[in-house]
């Protein structure tokens, strides 16, 4: 089932965006806070999961994106580093 609606004003369509992109950005800065100090593939995993799933529903990204897909790459490169190491 697909709901489709019209914004009141162009006030009204700008206040939902904004919205949307403040509840995105507080996804992302938890994703950052996650990521921070992880170092396992499994982790890994459950970051990039759950970064395609915010990224799904980011119809205004705001500039916490980015740094959400930082961190992200961030600890598949200590993972990697890990990796290489033990090898």
């Amino acid at each position: 089932m697909l709901w489709t609606a019209q914004p009141e004003s162009e006030v009204h369509e700008r206040r939902i965006a904004a919205e949307m992109a403040a509840v995105r950005a507080g996804e992302y800065r938890q994703l950052c806070d996650q990521a921070a100090g992880e170092e396992s593939s499994a982790g890994l995993r459950r970051l990039r999961g759950a970064l395609r799933r915010v990224e799904r529903r980011d119809f205004f990204p705001p500039p916490d994106r980015d740094a959400a897909r930082a961190a992200v790459q961030a600890v598949a490169d200590r993972v990697a580093a890990g990796a290489r190491e033990r090898a």
